[in-house]
Formats: structure tokens, sequence, C-alpha cells
């Protein structure tokens, strides 16, 4: 069987969309350069806070029902919320997301409708 964590690595980096890998605890884990880039921070600044933080305020509800559906195992097909950007704007997400029962993380896809 073949390496592909190479592969791997080559589509989350040149990926228009932003990823993500999450854990269970709420953290993002990695993020690919899509991400800082529709986001406006450093990706250390993103994997430091739990990522609830960066969800406007009125979204956090739903976004939190999400999560859960998530933890427990089932994959979520376009989600929309809202993500707070470095200059305090707000970004319109896409997201769809899948646990990955073997390893507890959370791989997740977004793209910026705004």
């Amino acid at each position: 069987m073949q390496d592909n964590s190479e592969d791997f690595k080559n589509l989350f980096e040149i990926s228009l969309d932003m990823l993500c890998v999450a854990g269970t605890d709420g953290y993002f884990k990695m993020v690919n350069p899509a991400f800082t880039k529709t986001l406006g921070y450093a990706e250390q600044e993103l994997l430091s806070k739990p990522f609830i933080e960066f969800v406007h305020p009125e979204d956090v509800e739903a976004t939190l029902k999400e999560f859960k559906k998530t933890k427990d195992g089932l994959d979520v097909i376009h989600f929309e919320n809202r993500y707070l950007h470095k200059d305090g704007s707000y970004r319109f997400l896409s997201w769809s997301g899948r646990l990955d029962l073997a390893s507890g993380k959370i791989f997740a896809a977004a793209r910026d409708l705004t």
C-alpha cells in the first residue's frame, strides 16, 4: 500500500477551499493556507483558541449543535455560519465535516460564501 501522506499534504496546501483538522476538544489541529488567507489570522492564532471563539455570537448555538452531530459520528453537509475575520468583519462560510472514528479527528472543508 502506498503512503498517501505527501499527496494529502500537497492537496491540503494548494486547495482554494478552507481545509482543517479539528479535535473533539473544539480546537483546530491543522488549517491550510486558504484558511489563514480567508480569515486573516496566522495559523498559530487559529490553533491557539477554541474555534467557537471565531464564530459570530448569533451562530454559536447552531454551530455547537452541528459540532455535536459530528462528534456523534454524523456527517455534516452544507452547514452555514459566520466566522470572524481578523479585521473585525465576518465571513459567511459553508461547511462539510466528518469524524474519523479511528483517530478521533474531525476533517472539515469550508467555502467562503461572502
